[in-house]
């Protein structure tokens, strides 16, 4: 991808957004919102490699070596929000930070809304991904399917496999307790179904701790 002259990448960009939008179905989006690597144990650089995309002022992103419609983004919590009065926040990586050539979007940091609930851990990675989808309008970079890599099992498992019950039951677990988060759930379902009838696919990837490089970035940051 990197090879292409501007003009061949602009070409390539106006050949993606004069195509006919075919809104994705969210019954087809849910049941494969859970991103499955193949092989099963591949890390993000065995799948995705640093390129630039073909947007007309073009940066750098994780790009999947099989599919250049399809990007790559790391998103998880940051700050010292696992403090019972502190102020938590979330950060997005959409590509390796460089010292001699730094992007000015490679780490995002975003700090939560003060809106009357406690931040957690949990609330922080949570609005991470929405941040993330939010970034950018990624089909005028050239994608049509964004893949968000994290170490939370409460946000991929979450979306993946228990918000549809939890809202059949009326937004309550199988507990019967009220979920919690709720506005923030909602807040990602309602940006996955705008991106899908846009022809957009988001996908969860979980990933083990070592692979998130947005926490390695963000150790080393705030040490």
């Amino acid at each position: 991808m990197d090879s292409l002259s501007y003009e061949e990448r602009i070409e390539k960009l106006m050949e993606l957004l004069q195509k006919p939008v075919e809104p994705i179905p969210a019954s087809f989006a849910d049941a494969y919102r859970r991103f499955q690597p193949y092989p099963h144990d591949a890390a993000p650089e065995e799948l995705f490699i640093t390129a630039l995309n073909y947007c007309s002022a073009p940066t750098l992103r994780y790009i999947s070596m099989q599919d250049e419609r399809q990007t790559n983004m790391f998103c998880d919590a940051c700050l010292n929000n696992s403090q019972v009065y502190a102020r938590g926040g979330c950060a997005v990586m959409l590509s390796p930070p460089d010292s001699e050539n730094p992007e000015p979007d490679a780490i995002t940091e975003v700090p939560l809304k003060i809106d009357g609930a406690r931040h957690t851990n949990n609330r922080a990675e949570l609005y991470s991904v929405t941040v993330g989808l939010r970034l950018r309008y990624w089909r005028s970079e050239g994608f049509e399917r964004i893949v968000l890599a994290m170490n939370s099992e409460y946000v991929v498992l979450g979306i993946s496999e228990r918000i549809n019950k939890w809202i059949s039951r009326g937004w309550r677990t199988a507990a019967g307790t009220p979920v919690a988060n709720r506005d923030l759930w909602e807040e990602l379902l309602e940006k996955l179904r705008e991106m899908e009838k846009g022809g957009m696919h988001v996908q969860f990837w979980l990933i083990p701790k070592e692979w998130d490089y947005s926490a390695i970035m963000l150790s080393w940051r705030h040490q």
